[in-house]
């Protein structure tokens, strides 16, 4: 493109003086911001502090099976040194029903790009398995990353709307709930995933362990309602990953 664009015309004459003014001015200059902000910004804001990092600790158990029914392959679980790839994340999001008007696809696709780990050399074999993969440490951080895009309801509005949880809070508002309606300032369900979303790279409407343990608990009652016919206890378990997982498509 840069030699049709720049170099055939005579406008340029060097290429790599082409590709560079190709990538700095025609496209960086015009692409979201967003796109190159260093991607430990995130992590240092974000997943290397302590209320975070206690909200995933309490639900770790139930975050391994997840993961290791996720990542396994042939309903096999627990698999050593399993990692999560892109089809498989992308298969347990449409399973989740997080894809929607909140976050879209590419957004989720961005989470597991970005919370994938450097590795020593990725021309190796294994090296690029891991690059192109999630270890169970990257796929908490591809739900923190999500958990700061999704629009998810406060604890202020949980409360007002006489609800459990954010599970129940976003069941009955999808149901339109009156109560829940007006406790979300009156805005219908696909209002509220429009309105409470936050944009790629921005910063989430609340606290991002609050995000973070309303994501999780939305996961978790999503997973347990299809598997356990409603008795939702908040812990799952390898019986109820594996079922869930055997309802989702091939991977």
């Amino acid at each position: 493109m840069c030699i049709n664009k720049y170099v055939l015309t005579g406008e340029i004459a060097d290429v790599s003086d082409a590709l560079k003014r190709l990538l700095e001015v025609d496209i960086q200059s015009r692409a979201n911001p967003a796109m190159f902000v260093d991607g430990n910004v995130f992590r240092r804001a974000h997943c290397y502090m302590e209320d975070p990092s206690m909200a995933l600790m309490r639900n770790r158990a139930s975050l391994q099976n997840l993961f290791d029914g996720l990542s396994a392959g042939e309903g096999a679980i627990g698999i050593e040194g399993s990692l999560l790839s892109l089809a498989e994340w992308k298969t347990f999001m449409r399973g989740l029903g997080m894809i929607s008007v909140d976050v879209t696809e590419r957004e989720t696709t961005l989470c597991f790009a970005w919370s994938r780990m450097v590795v020593a050399d990725a021309r190796t074999r294994d090296g690029n398995r891991k690059e192109s993969n999630l270890p169970f440490e990257g796929f908490l951080e591809a739900l923190v990353r999500l958990s700061a895009l999704k629009a998810l309801p406060t604890d202020e509005e949980i409360e007002a709307a006489q609800v459990a949880n954010a599970a129940e809070f976003m069941h009955k508002l999808q149901l339109e709930d009156p109560v829940v309606v007006v406790s979300a300032g009156g805005l219908t369900y696909h209002d509220f995933l429009e309105k409470h979303a936050a944009e790629w790279g921005g910063e989430p409407r609340q606290p991002i362990a609050r995000c973070l343990e309303h994501l999780v608990i939305i996961i978790f009652d999503t997973i347990e309602q299809a598997t356990s016919g409603g008795g939702a206890d908040g812990v799952l378990s390898v019986k109820e990953v594996r079922q869930w997982c055997e309802t989702l498509p091939a991977m």
